[in-house]
């Protein structure tokens, strides 16, 4: 049998995180570490207080926070499905380590601008959101 040895790199910003709903999906895999987008061209907003959507986004110009993780294919592969089936597309996004500045490209995921919903109108968004904004950095906090 073949051992998978091949790592793909995945930052999460919400339900995956540490101390969130979904980590447990991740509990296996290789945490690098915490990261931020350097490009600031996004938004968040809060599905039902539920999970996180990032789209991108004239208005807000926002990085977001998240982790970075290595996985193997086969989980890699799961949470592709999941994602993909849930609405999101994925990209790839360059961040950063917010404690070394060191530099990384990862896969990330978004949800797309469809039937002309402007995500930027928070059609989403409760008030009650559990996206924390400071200084143009977007990061979900909604710890279970």
């Amino acid at each position: 049998m073949k051992t998978d040895t091949e790592r793909h790199k995945l930052f999460v910003y919400g339900t995956l995180k540490k101390k969130h709903r979904l980590n447990s999906l991740l509990v296996d895999e290789v945490f690098v570490g915490d990261y931020i987008t350097k490009n600031s061209s996004y938004g968040m907003s809060s599905y039902l207080d539920s999970f996180p959507m990032v789209y991108y986004s004239d208005t807000h110009n926002s990085q977001i926070i998240g982790e970075l993780y290595e996985l193997t294919t086969l989980n890699y592969e799961q949470i592709l499905a999941m994602e993909y089936n849930a609405g999101f597309i994925p990209i790839q996004v360059d961040i950063q380590d917010v404690d070394n500045f060191t530099d990384e490209r990862a896969l990330m995921f978004l949800i797309p601008n469809t039937n002309g919903v402007d995500k930027d109108m928070n059609y989403y968004q409760k008030q009650n959101s559990k996206i924390k904004m400071e200084d143009n950095k977007m990061e979900w906090v909604n710890v279970w």
